[in-house]
């Protein structure tokens, strides 16, 4: 059976993202609540919307798993995964633990899930390189070791850290590769 959805799984400022567009397989939009940051533009790296409506989408079932996260709410909608599991294109994202379990439960082997981690120093470093402030590293890496501790339920875990990034992307590069040859999809 071939893949529909590769979903990328692991703590704040882990990689889960550079390692996901390292993968080049077109990612699903998923929906937040949060304000947008410089250079994202709505539909493209998000779906933004206000908190009433994520959670009127969740209330009325049109998401398939909601999480609140500092104080924002973040989801993904049925109707863009059931998309991809009748469609022709895989697709990738970015999940939290919550979302990767329902996605597990419901398309057990039609999901790849690859863990993606790094130590706690080398996460707020990143985290820091982005210009963000103490307090908003601290609160992003509060939930760091519980975060690694649903790592077991990935596929793969690639070790995302500085001295073992040529590593990580060779990694992928090979994923990639045996996605191609075994699916016609991408």
């Amino acid at each position: 059976m071939s893949f529909k959805l590769i979903v990328f799984q692991g703590p704040s400022a882990s990689g889960k993202s550079t390692l996901q567009a390292l993968l080049d397989i077109p990612k699903v939009v998923t929906w937040t609540s949060r304000a947008p940051r410089e250079g994202e533009v709505n539909g493209v790296d998000y779906h933004f919307v206000t908190k009433e409506i994520m959670c009127e989408m969740f209330e009325e079932g049109n998401m398939l798993e909601m999480t609140k996260y500092q104080g924002n709410y973040y989801g993904t909608s049925i109707l863009s995964i059931n998309e991809i599991m009748i469609g022709q294109q895989m697709k990738s994202v970015v999940m939290d633990a919550n979302g990767v379990k329902i996605l597990k439960e419901r398309f057990h082997d039609k999901i790849l899930v690859i863990g993606v981690t790094a130590d706690k120093e080398q996460c707020r470093l990143r985290l820091l390189s982005r210009d963000t402030d103490d307090k908003e590293v601290t609160r992003r890496l509060a939930s760091y070791e519980e975060e690694m501790s649903t790592l077991s339920q990935c596929d793969i875990v690639i070790y995302n850290t500085e001295e073992n990034r040529e590593k990580a992307k060779r990694m992928i590069n090979y994923i990639k590769r045996g996605l191609v040859e075994d699916n016609e999809l991408l």
